[in-house]
């Protein structure tokens, strides 16, 4: 997500529409789960899933 959209920012009057491209560039990127407690169960559901919706 665009850092200005995070919570902990409003604060700041950052509006929707201000950055343009980098609202169009996060409603076309995918996010992959990255954390470091990640299990090995949970990245291979991770690429069982990628890979369903990459052969669909």
């Amino acid at each position: 997500m665009p850092a200005y959209w995070h919570p902990a920012f409003e604060d700041l009057g950052y509006k929707r529409g201000m950055c343009p491209n980098a609202e169009t560039y996060y409603e076309q990127e995918i996010s992959l789960p990255m954390f470091a407690d990640l299990t090995a169960d949970q990245v291979s559901r991770v690429v069982e899933v990628l890979r369903n919706a990459l052969a669909a």
